[in-house]
């Protein structure tokens, strides 16, 4: 009677394990894509921020051109600043009817992120002044 018990259980331990290595091995691989899913979404908004605040660097820039330069206007070829390696794209169009006033977009891609941040600016003697700002 004894040794019928013990034949009907042999091989359920084995059974067992395996089925709790499978089912461990399925948390885990789901567990790995959420976090690869996650990792890629985190760089995706990084890269995001990042190319707001170089588009942003690009206004400052072509508010320190239209500063210096007699003609800032970039209307036959856009200015590109390689700011550590990434380009930053600044048209510069002056406008038809009042020639101290610029119309500025800065343009950045950095990853799958673009971005671009457009102002008006007003050159008013040797200054220049931000009065539009927009992205």
């Amino acid at each position: 009677m004894r040794n019928l018990k013990l034949k009907e259980t042999r091989g359920a331990a084995l059974v067992t394990v395996v089925v709790v290595i499978v089912v461990v091995t399925m948390l885990v691989a789901a567990g790995l894509n959420f976090v690869t899913g996650m990792t890629s979404l985190n760089t995706e908004a990084l890269d995001g921020v990042r190319a707001l605040y170089l588009a942003e660097a690009g206004l400052q820039r072509a508010l320190h051109e239209i500063r210096n330069e007699d003609n800032p206007a970039t209307e036959d070829e856009p200015l590109e600043w390689d700011f550590s390696g990434d380009i930053i794209q600044i048209d510069i169009v002056a406008d038809d009817t009042d020639p101290s006033l610029y119309d500025v977009t800065s343009t950045v891609s950095l990853g799958r992120a673009e971005r671009a941040s457009t102002a008006t600016i007003r050159k008013q003697g040797g200054e220049a002044v931000m009065t539009g700002w927009g992205l």
